[in-house]
């Protein structure tokens, strides 16, 4: 059913206010949902994701709230209690936008958190605010290093949002092979996986993604993924006093640096630089067939195509009461 993103974050956020998460709370993480469908990102989305969100709500996740740890200024240690990571994850995210706005250059260490979504979402979060803005996160082990045939790093991304116009150059990038929310989508679908991309739990090459779930996804390119992923491993998980290798849903990292655009030189002066950095990118002679496009363009497009609109199950629209719209 097509509906309406607003009344899809409002109908939603009131759900699991009902569960008793804390309204900021409940509305931060259907958002990021949402958001996740209006780019195409349905991995992250609300058929993907929701149910999960209540299941925890019910758990009792949403009754806490992140705790200060270590306050230094342009440097923050947040303790989430092992709540929400999606509002956790939004809450350290508004804390860098301060924080570097202050000092231009800050950094904020979220330790004892769960899933936090896409890493891509707080990030354009503060290039939004004119923070150019680095993420760190780990989760759970579900990717074997290369040469290996167990699980050992999270997904591990990396995400990069730089302020531009008229939207930030946004890098958000898994260094697994697939995904962890792939897999759920292909499990789903029923759809099989791309070869060369997971193990089953005896270590063999799989396609399966139920398979695949029991065993472990690879890195992307060999030894150069796994080398990164060893990387936001120790950023997020060693950097942050998180648990180096969680066993579950909690103890996750995640790492944000930010810095003021203006860091370094005038704010006008970054902002040609980057309008003479997008304009070059996109004026290099492309492959036929092909077209050239600036990291995190497409989500942005099809948030724009999509108008305020997106896609979920009839089923999750009606125990929502909401009503379907024209596209």
């Amino acid at each position: 059913m097509n509906v309406s993103f607003e009344d899809v974050v409002e109908a939603g956020a009131r759900c699991l206010q009902q569960e008793g998460v804390e309204p900021s709370t409940a509305e931060a993480v259907v958002r990021h949902m949402a958001t996740a469908d209006l780019w195409g990102r349905h991995s992250h989305g609300l058929t993907t994701r929701f149910a999960a969100a209540v299941a925890s709500a019910r758990s009792g996740a949403g009754r806490r709230r992140p705790r200060v740890i270590d306050d230094a200024g342009a440097r923050l240690v947040l303790d989430d209690t092992n709540g929400f990571g999606y509002g956790a994850g939004v809450m350290a995210t508004d804390h860098l936008i301060e924080r570097a706005g202050d000092h231009s250059l800050a950094s904020v260490a979220l330790r004892n958190t769960s899933h936090t979504g896409m890493l891509g979402f707080l990030a354009d979060r503060g290039a939004r605010a004119g923070i150019v803005t680095l993420g760190f996160t780990h989760c759970r082990p579900m990717v074997t290093p290369p040469g290996g045939k167990a699980a050992l790093f999270g997904s591990n991304p990396i995400a990069f949002g730089f302020p531009a116009e008229p939207d930030p150059i946004l890098v958000d990038m898994s260094t697994a092979a697939v995904t962890y929310g792939a897999l759920l989508v292909h499990r789903q679908d029923g759809t099989t996986l791309p070869d060369g991309v997971a193990l089953d739990e005896d270590g063999n090459p799989t396609t399966d993604a139920e398979a695949a779930m029991s065993g472990a996804m690879m890195p992307f390119g060999g030894h150069r993924g796994g080398a990164l992923a060893a990387a936001i491993q120790l950023m997020a998980g060693v950097m942050t006093g998180a648990h180096v290798f969680p066993k579950g849903n909690e103890g996750y990292g995640l790492l944000l640096i930010g810095l003021r655009r203006d860091a370094f030189g005038a704010a006008d002066d970054y902002d040609r630089a980057v309008a003479e950095f997008a304009h070059g990118y996109l004026a290099t002679p492309a492959v036929q067939g092909d077209d050239l496009r600036l990291p995190g363009s497409m989500r942005y497009r099809q948030a724009r195509d999509a108008a305020g609109i997106i896609e979920i199950p009839d089923e999750l629209a009606i125990d929502l009461g909401l009503r379907g719209v024209s596209s």
